[in-house]
């Protein structure tokens, strides 16, 4: 019933089904649950544990994004740099890379950009050479990484 309710948008009215599901088991899919929904409140720091404990207990990709962007929002770009990093290699999606790219454009540092550069598919690096029309940060972040990684 908590993810249901989460699915609807009534984050709050989830939460005790989801500390009851993590009270009975304690399972990475109700850790992630949970610490997305407290995260989802805007309240990082309290949903932060449960997101660590659900990378922890054989999270998938989904877990590191959860875990990075919570990092991210509480200013923690150094540590939310190897999370986002595995939730590009595991899944990959858009979500992943641009949560990476505003990471990566806050950390700066020469290594980390090559180290974002590596895990975008070299079909997206190739469509991103091309010249296009600049609709967002994004795309500026991921294009002044690429000219600084030199690909």
């Amino acid at each position: 019933k908590g993810r249901r309710l989460y699915g609807m948008g009534k984050n709050a009215e989830a939460l005790p089904f989801l500390r009851k599901a993590l009270e009975l088991k304690d399972a990475w899919r109700n850790n992630h649950w949970l610490g997305a929904t407290i995260a989802q409140l805007g309240r990082h720091d309290e949903g932060l544990p449960y997101l660590e404990r659900a990378a922890e207990l054989g999270g998938q990709g989904v877990d590191y994004l959860w875990l990075g962007s919570t990092l991210a929002q509480l200013g923690r770009y150094e540590q939310a740099l190897p999370y986002l990093t595995k939730a590009v290699e595991l899944r990959g999606d858009k979500v992943d890379h641009d949560w990476l790219s505003y990471v990566v454009s806050h950390v700066g540092r020469r290594e980390e950009l090559a180290v974002a550069a590596s895990v975008i598919p070299r079909r997206r690096r190739k469509a991103m050479s091309k010249p296009q029309k600049t609709e967002s940060w994004l795309k500026r972040a991921l294009h002044a990484i690429l000219r600084l990684v030199g690909r």
